[in-house]
């Protein structure tokens, strides 16, 4: 585990097809707020929110997330890009998805103290590397598709 007080980049975590609309709008937006986190391995959080089998709403698992957003993506980011690491002071800004999200994605494990919250958009710019998970380690995406 990274220690807090040298942690110097934070990670948003997304899939390819996400990736992709990020690009063509030239940033990551903030919805209200723009979560990331210290976890270099993987956030729960990032995981989409689907329908199960009986039709009722539900966290995917990584692997269904990783399926339907054609490939698992991690973006590096100075760590000053996402300074608040309080939740509860920004709870009030989520939208109800994204309540809904904080609250299955803790229920499934995911550590509140990892996270961190930006409140502007990160420009293509800012992004420090972007990476692709393949074998269970993240490698560098090809040059022209790493940043649009």
């Amino acid at each position: 585990m990274t220690n807090e007080a040298t942690q110097a980049v934070v990670y948003f975590y997304t899939t390819r097809k996400q990736l992709q609309e990020y690009q063509r709008h030239g940033a990551i937006p903030v919805d209200p707020v723009c979560p990331m986190s210290i976890n270099p391995e993987w956030e729960v959080s990032a995981q989409w929110m689907g329908h199960g089998a009986d039709g009722r709403r539900r966290l995917l698992s990584k692997e269904e997330t990783r399926l339907w957003g054609a490939g698992l993506v991690r973006i590096s980011i100075a760590a000053e890009q996402a300074p608040t690491h309080y939740v509860p002071k920004i709870f009030w800004r989520m939208n109800s998805e994204t309540r809904e999200i904080y609250k299955e994605t803790t229920s499934a494990g995911a550590k509140q103290v990892e996270w961190r919250w930006g409140t502007s958009p990160i420009p293509v710019a800012a992004w420090l590397a972007v990476e692709i998970e393949q074998d269970g380690q993240w490698v560098p995406l090809a040059g022209g598709e790493a940043k649009g």
